[in-house]
């Protein structure tokens, strides 16, 4: 009997690490380049403009290399996406941006994406990854079959900087990235008050703080330097927000007494999600 895949939800919202997760993935499974053929362990492709049973196989065909992707009716393309992907022995199939499907499409449409999902789970041994935010998993709410190949979802939290527990965890990331960072010594990024304020800039988000930290790390290094400081952190700040976080709202600049959200009007987190994706 024909070995079935399976499929697996990961909800982030915007900024929320999805891209950053898919980049590590694809690394940590890179192509195998034999004589007779290359196994593509990890295939990544993110929901086409239109999503439709035709552009869903175009995408997946287009991700494998394919120089005719976009050549041929509806069920030869999803025939050869499918013997493409058995082929290359794909083990990992990542969709990105799942949560544009159902903003795109109508519930006929969006039950025609899961059927695409259902049939691909059905015939390739490999893991579906969605990525998406939580709208994402309409597509599979909106077809009885394509939920039961749905067993699990994640979903993965900005980091809360207001309370112990999530300055808490918040540290626990800083010390994983101050260890990773190209620096000879440690930047005591993972310090209590440094990493409040690290989330009090980012609102927690993943994204931002990486952001924030590389452009910290620029400085230092262009200023021959091996650690990190609150002056390379303040600039930083400024290059990621200019004029909509001032220096009396910045909380690495020396003197700073407002230690807030910074979601007021004309400031970086104004309105965040608020776009329809709540």
């Amino acid at each position: 009997m024909q070995k079935k895949g399976a499929a697996f939800c990961i909800e982030a919202e915007t900024g929320g690490g999805k891209t950053t997760l898919a980049e590590t993935i694809q690394r940590t499974y890179p192509d195998i380049v034999t004589d007779e053929l290359t196994i593509r362990r990890v295939v990544y492709f993110p929901v086409p403009p239109r999503p439709s049973s035709v552009s869903m196989s175009s995408a997946a065909l287009q991700a494998l290399g394919d120089p005719r992707w976009e050549k041929g009716r509806a069920d030869v393309l999803a025939q050869r996406a499918i013997h493409l992907l058995l082929e290359c022995k794909t083990e990992i199939i990542l969709l990105d941006n799942t949560h544009d499907i159902p903003e795109r499409r109508t519930v006929k449409g969006v039950r025609e994406v899961g059927n695409w999902i259902r049939d691909v789970v059905d015939r390739v041994p490999a893991l579906f990854v969605s990525l998406g935010a939580r709208q994402g998993m309409d597509v599979f709410k909106a077809n009885s079959q394509a939920r039961r190949r749905s067993p699990a979802a994640v979903h993965i939290d900005y980091f809360d900087y207001t309370t112990p527990t999530g300055v808490s965890r918040l540290m626990r990331f800083l010390h994983e990235l101050d260890i990773r960072l190209p620096l000879a010594e440690m930047s005591s990024l993972s310090d209590f008050e440094t990493a409040r304020r690290v989330g009090i800039i980012t609102h927690g988000i993943p994204d931002y703080i990486m952001k924030l930290a590389t452009g910290a790390l620029e400085r230092a290094v262009k200023q021959h330097r091996e650690k990190i400081d609150w002056e390379d952190l303040r600039a930083s700040v400024k290059g990621l927000f200019v004029d909509s976080c001032p220096d009396e709202l910045n909380p690495f600049s020396l003197g700073t007494t407002v230690l807030r959200a910074l979601d007021a009007a004309g400031e970086p987190f104004e309105n965040w999600l608020n776009d329809g994706y709540e």
